[in-house]
């Protein structure tokens, strides 16, 4: 009996390993989709200026896919690449680098581009 526990948990550790590297290449692609955004924000921007509308980052989806990373990092066990600790350290680092890029980009090509909206004085 306590085999047949020993092969369910390891079943379960590497089905949770499977899962949380699913969740870092998900995390991975919406990063990357993150860091496109401002480029082609601006490019709308430049292209089509009287067409104005809302972008959708959705953090959550960042936070969301991190954090089930997390859980599947703890729950994998000696199948985790890393310590869950390192895993959150770095991902909070990459979503807080992807929206500050995000802010640095959209104030550089808001100058360099005229895009922000000129003070009327009368």
């Amino acid at each position: 009996m306590i085999h047949v526990l020993e092969v369910v948990w390891t079943t379960i550790q590497v089905l949770a390993a499977i899962m949380m590297w699913l969740c870092i290449a998900l995390f991975v692609v919406k990063s990357l989709w993150n860091l496109g955004v401002p480029y082609a924000m601006i490019h709308e921007a430049l292209k089509h200026p009287k067409n104005r509308h809302g972008w959708s980052l959705f953090i959550l989806l960042d936070l969301g896919v991190l954090a089930i990373a997390l859980v599947a990092c703890v729950i994998a066990g000696k199948f985790a690449p890393t310590e869950t600790l390192n895993m959150l350290v770095c991902g909070v680092g990459v979503i807080l680098g992807c929206y500050v890029h995000l802010i640095v980009v959209m104030l550089i090509g808001g100058y360099m581009f005229g895009l922000f909206p000129k003070n009327s004085q009368h």
